[in-house]
């Protein structure tokens, strides 16, 4: 038991601490039950999307390297860094956002709905061949040459058509 002139002296405080953990004998049951079904729901979905991670983490590697050359080709200007737009380098953002989610949604789309329909490696596909292309398009400007023109030629000069 606390002296009186401690209680009396500090009695806001003892009150402050009494309802407090009122509120917290009666809450935490309800926090820990809010706790761990987000932690249910969120493993539950990591575990639903698992099988996509490999299609995401090819565009991602894509998406950085072509990244990495719009750089390079930035700084090589005339004007150096400062050809560096954040508008640019905002769109991989927006990109490493939007590929993702279209990729779980095909994957959402093809378990749900149609299982016999490749949605997850038809959007991959798609993504993937917009990515490649502009970054062969930054090559180019790099590089002077394209590698698609060069594939593209050589088949054309072996007569495959």
């Amino acid at each position: 038991m606390l002296p009186m002139y401690y209680t009396q002296k500090y009695s806001p405080y003892l009150k402050f601490i009494k309802m407090n953990h009122f509120l917290y004998t009666w809450t935490r049951p309800i926090i820990d039950w809010v706790h761990s079904t987000f932690i249910g729901i969120i493993a539950y979905t990591v575990a639903f999307f698992a099988p996509v991670d490999k299609y995401i983490t090819a565009i991602g590697f894509i998406v950085v390297l072509d990244m990495i050359v719009a750089l390079i080709i930035a700084v090589r200007q005339p004007g150096g860094v400062a050809n560096i737009e954040s508008r640019k380098l905002w769109r991989t953002v927006i990109k490493f956002c939007i590929y993702p989610m279209a990729i779980k949604g095909a994957y959402f789309i093809e378990n749900t709905f149609s299982p016999h329909v490749p949605a997850v490696q038809l959007v991959s596909a798609l993504i993937a061949t917009a990515e490649v292309k502009s970054l062969d398009e930054h090559w180019e400007r790099l590089f002077g040459y394209s590698i698609f023109k060069s594939v593209i030629n050589l088949l054309s000069t072996k007569g495959i058509k």
